[in-house]
């Protein structure tokens, strides 16, 4: 697993550094008070297996990774660490740029936001729980048609609560905020999941 991982990271560094530089700049803008872009960071983690599978297949990775010594839950578990590897950091980075702005003399009602921090989690983890097993069952470039008909009917379906509900909606938003680890517990379940069910999805794929 760790060589998988590695085999990512070493991949991403290489062939996504754009990619990673917009995360931090993201993260920190999310910092400083513009925290919608704290949205724009969970949505680009949540493409990152995405992007990494679309290399591997590119590059026939599949092909060659069944003549090593791995398991095909093994390939499928470390694109959903990679997830929760790349949300920990941009978490861990969120909290540190507001610490050391609170150190320099920029005030704020509270160090960090510990409900923002487990809203951009939530995004993180909920986009990947349900894109990922259409990607391990039909790969990146079929599942592509799914990805963007998930992310219309999503944004579709948002703009619609808003416009429909007007005040109403804003209150149904507060009182959802008001909750963010139960939200949080629901996405790592529905999360862990979705991994189960990729993994069945993969073992069953022919290469």
């Amino acid at each position: 697993m760790k060589g998988l991982l590695l085999k990512d990271y070493f991949v991403l560094m290489k062939q996504s550094r754009i990619f990673v530089l917009l995360l931090v700049v993201y993260t920190i803008l999310a910092a400083t008070g513009s925290n919608s872009f704290g949205a724009f960071t969970a949505i680009f983690i949540s493409m990152l297996p995405m992007t990494l599978m679309s290399i591997d297949e590119k590059s026939k990775w599949d092909n060659l990774a069944v003549t090593m010594p791995y398991e095909k839950k093994d390939f499928v578990i470390s694109k959903y660490l990679i997830v929760v590897a790349m949300l920990f950091c941009t978490s861990l980075l969120y909290a540190c740029t507001k610490i050391i702005m609170q150190l320099g003399g920029m005030h704020f009602e509270e160090m960090f936001s510990i409900s923002y921090i487990t809203l951009m989690l939530s995004i993180g983890l909920l986009y990947p729980a349900i894109t990922l097993p259409f990607m391990f069952r039909l790969g990146v470039e079929k599942a592509r048609l799914w990805f963007i008909a998930i992310t219309a009917a999503l944004g579709g379906g948002t703009g619609a609560f808003f416009v429909n509900k007007s005040a109403d909606s804003f209150d149904i938003v507060y009182r959802i905020m008001q909750k963010p680890w139960a939200i949080l517990i629901m996405d790592v379940l529905l999360f862990l999941l979705s991994a189960a069910i990729s993994i069945r999805l993969y073992e069953k794929r022919e290469f």
